[in-house]
């Protein structure tokens, strides 16, 4: 039930701000789940907590409570990248004017943190992947995003990498003791509701799974072009949104796929996706850059194995017992010996399963991320 009294969570000690995505309850993307797991974690440990939302439309700044948890909401016109601009300058200003530190997700206007840094606030900053070598960016668009790359390192009190590569990279720009490595979490999914799969028409364990933005960086290109390389007994279900009519690539993907490549369009509610995942038969990933990425965590959290793009994040992420692809005629390959062995399937999913209680369990991320905001609220006892 949403309240319309903010200020009764200014009483509370330690007071964090988080900024830089959409808003919660999440609807988006990684960012804004961890935003919603995050905040929701905070404010049950006894933290202020205020969230950052974009609003579209016209009109002043107001605020509400969410489950305790305070939202600004900014009205913008659009999510078009000059609102999104505006979005994050109007919540630092905002943000800058109160007693918290904040955690910033993203580094996309980091230049913006000149404000914090001439108020004093302490400024955490998760840096995501290296978003300026995506391919989907514009020369100009890059530019700016290497930009503000290189302000984040200078700016913030303290940088979060999501992944080994990620934080070897950050290294060469800031001191060790500027830096913490936290991935990325999931939750650990041992069932679902299979009428959810069938109201799409699809069976039990007899269909591959990708879950990801539709962009040149994630190979969906390549994957659907190795699973046509010869008639398949499974369907291969690709969720992400679609637009065959606006979008080249997304165009030119149906030109390559047969009946057997089931597009999806986006699937947000946590159930209908949770089905998806648990009566998958195997999941596919094909980002080619990044830290660690959500959708390959939750795979592993819904005990799937992971048929993998072959590059350092997704190694250390899905472990060496799950499989890796390089080009089209490697994951054809991969296709072919994988589709026809429960075994080996099986081996895989329990690999992923446990490397996921190891490293990714959202219990042990949040506390992480509490531990390095504690370090900047002044309050220096031992966190229970």
């Amino acid at each position: 039930m949403v309240s319309q009294a903010p200020e009764v969570l200014s009483r509370k000690k330690k007071a964090v701000s988080i900024l830089g995505t959409r808003g919660i309850p999440a609807g988006h993307g990684g960012f804004e789940t961890l935003a919603e797991h995050l905040a929701l974690y905070l404010a049950d440990k006894g933290w202020s907590v205020t969230v950052y939302c974009q609003q579209d439309g016209r009109g002043g700044i107001y605020e509400d409570v969410w489950k305790g948890i305070r939202r600004v909401h900014i009205p913008v016109i659009s999510h078009r990248s000059i609102h999104t601009i505006l979005f994050d300058l109007k919540s630092i200003i905002h943000a800058s004017r109160e007693n918290s530190v904040k955690l910033t997700l993203g580094y996309g206007t980091s230049i913006f943190w000149l404000l914090f840094k001439l108020k004093k606030n302490m400024n955490v900053c998760n840096m995501d992947g290296v978003e300026w070598r995506r391919k989907k960016w514009s020369f100009l668009q890059r530019l700016w995003l290497r930009f503000n790359e290189k302000s984040a390192s200078l700016l913030s009190n303290h940088l979060i990498a999501d992944c080994p590569e990620i934080e070897r990279y950050l290294l060469e720009r800031v001191p060790r003791g500027k830096l913490t490595m936290i991935p990325y979490g999931a939750f650990h999914v041992t069932d679902a509701d299979e009428q959810i799969i069938k109201n799409w028409g699809l069976q039990k364990n007899n269909y591959i799974l990708t879950i990801c933005r539709i962009e040149e960086d994630n190979s969906l290109l390549e994957i659907i072009m190795a699973f046509n390389q010869k008639p398949r007994a499974e369907k291969l279900v690709i969720v992400g949104g679609i637009d065959f009519e606006r979008e080249r690539y997304h165009w030119k993907l149906r030109t390559v796929a047969n009946d057997s490549t089931v597009f999806l369009g986006p699937v947000y509610e946590e159930a209908k996706v949770n089905a998806l995942r648990h009566f998958a038969k195997l999941y596919v990933h094909g980002h080619t850059v990044g830290g660690t990425n959500p959708s390959l965590v939750e795979a592993m959290g819904a005990e799937l194995p992971v048929l993998a793009r072959n590059n350092p994040y997704n190694r250390w992420v899905a472990g060496p017992e799950n499989h890796y692809f390089d080009s089209v005629l490697d994951c054809s390959r991969e296709f072919d010996v994988l589709l026809a062995s429960p075994d080996l399937l099986q081996s895989m999913a329990e690999a992923s399963t446990k490397r996921f209680q190891q490293r990714f369990r959202w219990e042990m991320i949040l506390g992480e991320y509490e531990r390095v905001l504690h370090k900047f609220t002044g309050e220096m006892e031992p966190i229970k």
